[in-house]
């Protein structure tokens, strides 16, 4: 091998030992992102479920309450949830169960509905709330899906 070729092997060989190290250095940019991206994302989760949890116990005990009182203290913390927290995390399909509780709950208070259909909306909001929990943490629940009423 003369002179000139060693130069250009020798060359060769620097190049890929330089794209070498760049391909590592953006990789360990990319898996950091993606590390951080999950922290944000487990510390979101653990923020949503005590609200979840919080929102299907008060909605489900309004129209299952045995007193008035116990159906009170239920309606007002739903409603603080519903003007607070819960704008914080919930998605789009939850919001929109979240909303037509709300509004049965408002006709229910007016005389305008029953506890039937009350009851009927606070199932479709916790059946929503679990649903979003499911795609939010990537969790099948395939062997554990809830039947809708609705059949939806």
């Amino acid at each position: 091998m003369t002179e000139a070729q060693h130069r250009k092997w020798d060359i060769l060989f620097k190049c890929l030992g330089v794209l070498g190290a760049v391909v590592v250095f953006f990789y360990g940019l990319w898996s950091y992102r993606q590390a951080s991206k999950d922290d944000s994302a487990k510390e979101f989760w653990k923020q949503q479920f005590p609200i979840y949890v919080s929102l299907c116990k008060t909605a489900a005990t309004i129209p299952t309450a045995q007193t008035q009182e116990q159906a009170l203290a239920a309606k007002i913390e739903f409603w603080r949830l519903y003007y607070g927290e819960a704008r914080l995390v919930v998605d789009a399909p939850v919001h929109k169960k979240l909303s037509a509780f709300a509004y049965q709950l408002k006709m229910q208070e007016k005389g305008l509905s029953d506890t039937e259909a009350l009851t009927f909306a606070a199932y479709e909001l916790s059946t929503e709330c679990r649903m979003s929990m499911a795609r939010s943490w990537n969790i099948p629940l395939s062997t554990l899906q809830t039947e809708s009423v609705t059949g939806k």
